[in-house]
């Protein structure tokens, strides 16, 4: 079901943020490599569950954002 997609998807999102809040503060604290795995791959983790979310939401987005743009116009 979407719901439950969406709440698992939005923690792995938070998790995923707070890894690169704070790989990202202190990157000396790791090995290069670590650094690499925990900071770099994760970002494009991020990204993709960003754009997983977006479109779990999409009908919300155009609602909203997408309708407000075309109200201005």
């Amino acid at each position: 079901d979407r719901k439950q997609l969406l709440k698992i998807v939005n923690v792995a999102l938070a998790l995923i943020f707070l890894d690169m809040a704070i790989t990202g503060s202190f990157p000396d604290l790791f090995p290069r490599n670590v650094y690499h795995v925990i900071h770099e791959e994760m970002g494009k983790v991020f990204i993709f569950f960003v754009l997983f979310h977006l479109a779990l939401n999409w009908n919300w987005v155009k609602n909203t954002l997408l309708k407000s743009k075309k109200s201005a116009a």
